[in-house]
């Protein structure tokens, strides 16, 4: 599968599309502001929500996220402080292979589960997300965008302009 995103559409309280390769909307991202945390949908068009991504309430020392199918937590990704961005994934053995905001690639072993680069894609001016075929997309999707929110979190931009 074959996701694309577009430039400045990453902030927090607002909601954004995500588009196929051929620029036709495939998902919509809710965002909602919590008074102690931070919760997000992604649905389908038909407005069902699919998945999950919450935000455990904040901490000093560590970030915490859920991401969801239904009710029940399948991934729990957890940002601990330090000067080196470290993250620990629970539910699924995956490791990040880099990490920029657009640029990284999630890993089982030698097996790419998705890839997230600017490609230069013309229309969408954002990066590509290429998720393998033998995943979940929507685990997948949810681990992506995790990544992001942890990342421009800590940068003091509030997630915005993620992408």
């Amino acid at each position: 599968m074959v996701l694309q995103f577009k430039r400045n559409h990453y902030n927090w309280g607002d909601s954004f599309f995500i588009y196929d390769e051929n620029g036709n909307k495939q998902f919509k991202v809710k965002n909602f502001i919590l008074l102690w945390n931070k919760k997000w949908e992604i649905r389908d068009l038909n407005k069902n929500v699919l998945a999950t991504i919450k935000q455990e309430p904040k901490s000093i020392v560590k970030k915490k996220f859920y991401i969801m199918i239904g009710d029940q937590p399948v991934v729990t990704i957890t940002r601990e402080l330090s000067l080196i961005p470290k993250f620990f994934i629970e539910g699924v053995s995956w490791e990040v292979n880099g990490f920029m905001p657009t640029e990284h690639d999630m890993m089982q072993g030698s097996e790419i589960i998705y890839s997230l680069h600017d490609e230069g894609c013309r229309w969408c001016q954002g990066p590509t997300l290429r998720i393998a075929d033998f995943v979940d997309p929507m685990i997948t999707l949810g681990v992506a965008l995790t990544m992001g929110f942890i990342f421009y979190a800590e940068e003091g931009k509030g997630g915005t302009n993620y992408l």
